[in-house]
């Protein structure tokens, strides 16, 4: 009876060896699945961490829109596009009037609180493939696909008129104004000249008093600063600007 069991075929032991041998193949196998899942986890987390950054990067934090580098960047890409010559899209550089003073008088809360406003509503006036960005402070940009010089007047005047409509605060109802700058491609071959001749624009159309003005490349460019448009008998500061109103 004792000798029954105490040896074992050779071929059950090659077995017995050869399963053991699998099982070990396979926990190793299942080791190194768990570790690769694991790294692909990790990456993806890391990938999702890196956009959700460069996100945050390019949005302002108040008005959830583009912030200035963000609008840049798809100005250049429109700029990069074969039919960027074209008039087919402009640029409006848009400066709130009126909204330091309800700043100033009434605190950051309700002065934040119209900030969103505006860009609420500038994103309303156009439409969703268009970009409005907070280029910082009370300065925002627009840039809009509109075809013809007439199209683009016909939208710089609707931003205009909405974004002079008043604003209900909770109780508080404020009116502000503000002064908004068109240029086009032709009017600058890279993103920071046509947004810096946008700005010119507006500066001009808030001195006038106007609303409204197109960037004219007509004349040489000499400042585009708010000092200088404060100060129009500078010896060496002739007009850069055309007369060319958005607003009829």
């Amino acid at each position: 009876m004792a000798n029954e069991g105490a040896s074992e075929p050779a071929s059950g032991r090659t077995l017995r060896r050869s399963r053991t041998r699998e099982a070990g193949r396979e926990l190793a196998l299942q080791v190194l699945r768990n570790e690769i899942a694991g790294l692909r986890a990790q990456l993806a987390e890391s990938l999702v961490r890196e956009v959700q950054a460069r996100a945050l990067a390019r949005t302002d934090s108040l008005t959830r829109l583009g912030n200035r580098a963000a609008f840049l960047e798809q100005l250049q890409e429109a700029l990069a596009r074969d039919d960027a010559k074209s008039t087919d899209f402009a640029v409006l550089f848009i400066d709130l009037d009126g909204f330091k003073a309800v700043n100033d008088r009434h605190g950051h809360r309700i002065g934040d609180e119209l900030l969103r406003i505006v860009g609420a509503r500038l994103s309303a006036c156009v439409r969703s493939s268009d970009v409005v960005a907070r280029l910082g402070g009370d300065e925002f940009a627009c840039l809009v696909r509109c075809g013809p010089h007439e199209r683009v007047a016909q939208v710089a005047g609707k931003v205009f008129d909405t974004l002079c409509d008043p604003y209900q605060l909770g109780a508080l109802r404020v009116n502000i104004q503000a002064s908004v700058g068109v240029a086009t491609p032709e009017d600058g071959t890279s993103a920071t000249t046509l947004l810096e001749w946008a700005d010119a624009a507006m500066y001009l159309a808030k001195r006038l008093r106007t609303g409204c003005e197109f960037f004219s490349p007509n004349r040489p460019r000499t400042t585009t600063s708010a000092e200088t448009l404060d100060a129009p008998d500078a010896p060496d500061a002739p007009w850069i600007f055309g007369p060319e109103g958005c607003l009829p």
